[in-house]
């Protein structure tokens, strides 16, 4: 049993070095911690950089106030904004279109036995030009908007359907931690075996199920933090 929780632990070590180096080059192979330069190739440990506790996120006892902000700042849909406002502006371009083209020139006329030299002017109406044009433009801003609101009531829905997994992770890590908070397991199971009261192998398959429970609480953390990581992702 120890040798088992030996290897997992050291397991879970060379995952975690793992994770730290590839903080650092996405970081530029700067020290993560900032003022304090470290002798290459060290590594800054999980404590340095308060990697060891998760960083306490209330959920939102309101999201209904929150979801309309966090839509609009979705980077996906501002990126559709822009598309929708530059078809809109295209539409504009041609409608202008229609407008007469006035053309000035100088000409020189050589046809008669006198050459004449003088300005042109000339007027083109563009009646049948742009007509596609223009119902082409129409129809590509119209599609925009429509991607645009498809797009936000996407957002939207995936926004609460994160929130309500927030919400069932939260209560559940609510209720491990009150469990923990009244009980004393491992203090009375050590007194239990130490009075004969239990054999060792029965301690060792309540001690396994507190640590079981444990790591559970651990996993429902860690699942939290990502759910509202993805809630906040425009604010990170």
């Amino acid at each position: 049993e120890l040798l088992n929780v030996r290897t997992e632990s050291r397991l879970n070590q060379t995952a975690l070095q793992s994770k730290l180096k590839e903080l650092m080059v996405l970081n530029g192979n700067r020290p993560l911690t900032p003022g304090r330069p470290l002798p290459e190739p060290q590594t800054p440990g999980p404590e340095a950089l308060g990697l060891t506790d998760y960083t306490p996120i209330a959920l939102p006892a309101n999201f209904g106030q929150e979801i309309d902000g966090l839509v609009a700042a979705d980077p996906a849909l501002q990126a559709l904004r822009g598309e929708s406002d530059a078809a809109r502006k295209q539409v504009s371009v041609s409608r202008q279109g229609w407008l007469p083209k006035l053309e000035v020139g100088y000409r020189r006329n050589t046809e008669t036995r006198h050459p004449l030299n003088g300005l042109v002017v000339g007027f083109s109406f563009p009646i049948f030009e742009n007509r596609h044009k223009v119902k082409a433009a129409k129809n590509q801003a119209l599609s925009a908007d429509y991607q645009q609101e498809n797009a936000a009531l996407a957002a939207s829905s995936a926004l609460w359907q994160l929130y309500e997994e927030a919400q069932q992770l939260s209560r559940s890590i609510k209720e491990y931690r009150e469990t923990f908070a009244r009980q004393r397991d491992l203090t009375l199971l050590r007194k239990a075996l130490d009075g004969g009261e239990i054999s060792m192998i029965e301690y060792f398959v309540e001690v396994s199920v507190v640590y079981q429970s444990q790591n559970n609480l651990l996993q429902l953390e860690n699942q939290y933090q990502k759910a509202m990581a993805r809630l906040y992702k425009s604010r990170l």
